[in-house]
């Protein structure tokens, strides 16, 4: 059975979401419903459209989209999340990825479907939505590369992580971390109450930056920073997330690392520092803080998400990039189906 929801209907099956994420071993954090539902709240709420696939009456493949327009006011779907979320795909349990992804691609590009565009952007490599065979005929395609997502691969130990970060970097952070400890500096890590003050501090600590004009100020949306605080509680009570830093002497973090926790993979979405504290590189501090609590926890890989910023590679990371899929209609839209109801597949 196929079932097209909007935001309503996505918010009542969360539960059933997130037990479906749990089936899918290669989903990240950007594809939970703490992550998509907030995001569709404050920047999407009235143009969600969503294909759910069940067998048997089980949710096995849920792909949230919504409706928008570009630059030159074409309309265009896209996952929920473009934009912000730095690993996208539907989801699908494994055995029933192959003729999901064929299922999402054959309604996204129906013959009456109202937009004109298909934008499938920065999809995991391995997602059934790259290598799905190409849809109905009325449609270009074009499949390529999109953004290097730096990762690293985690020792099991946190006395092995010699191994992994290369040697002058690694003795960088050590003495970093004595000189910060001998000046009164701690790493910490944030309790699930204090969410909403690390988010804040981050904000401050990113407004900050004395190189914000040459990287834009992503955050300076209101609407972006309400979907940041409500995604980090939800996912603060799932588990899922990790924030990272360091305090000064007087109590203030001087850094924050913004990072997600799952499936045996753990990540930094953001990391910021007050450039007051440089001499103790708590930048580095908070994502060293970071990677050790992974590895206390049992990950096998950080990523370090998307973007080639040089930083990231001082770690030891390698890329691994994620895929682009972009479809354009080459004939008229007929006409506009409804949303909220269920089809017999």
């Amino acid at each position: 059975m196929i079932e097209l929801c909007g935001l309503l209907r996505l918010e009542a099956i969360a539960d059933e979401w997130r037990a479906l994420w749990r089936r899918v071993p290669a989903a990240t954090t950007f594809q939970r419903p703490e992550w998509m539902l907030p995001w569709a709240r404050h920047l999407a709420p009235a143009d969600v459209r969503t294909l759910a696939l069940r067998d048997g009456g089980r949710l096995v493949a849920l792909a949230p989209c919504f409706v928008w327009r570009d630059a030159a006011g074409r309309r265009a779907l896209s996952l929920i999340g473009a934009g912000l979320s730095d690993q996208m795909d539907f989801l699908a349990e494994p055995a029933h990825a192959g003729e999901s992804a064929r299922a999402v691609l054959a309604w996204a590009t129906r013959s009456g479907a109202p937009w004109e565009r298909l934008h499938l952007d920065e999809l995991l490599p391995g997602s059934s939505l790259v290598v799905a065979a190409p849809p109905v005929s009325g449609w270009q395609d074009a499949i390529e590369p999109a953004s290097a997502c730096p990762e690293l691969m985690l020792p099991r130990s946190v006395d092995r992580l010699a191994d992994v970060v290369p040697d002058g970097f690694f003795s960088r952070l050590a003495f970093a971390r004595r000189r910060a400890a001998r000046e009164g500096y701690r790493l910490v890590s944030a309790a699930p109450d204090a969410v909403d003050e690390w988010l804040e501090a981050l904000f401050r600590l990113h407004d900050a930056r004395p190189d914000r004009a040459r990287h834009g100020g992503f955050l300076d949306d209101p609407r972006v920073r309400a979907f940041h605080r409500e995604a980090a509680r939800a996912l603060a009570r799932a588990g899922a997330l990790h924030l990272a830093g360091v305090r000064a002497p007087d109590g203030a973090l001087a850094a924050v690392a913004y990072g997600f926790a799952d499936h045996g993979r753990a990540s930094c979405y953001l990391a910021a520092s007050d450039p007051a504290h440089e001499r103790v590189a708590p930048g580095d501090l908070a994502v060293l803080h970071a990677i050790e609590e992974a590895v206390r926890a049992g990950a096998f890989q950080f990523d370090f998400l998307r973007g080639a910023e040089r930083y990231k590679y001082v770690w030891g990371a390698r890329d691994r990039y994620n895929r682009r899929r972009r479809l354009h209609r080459v004939q008229p839209v007929l006409h506009e189906q409804p949303t909220d109801v269920q089809l017999l597949a």
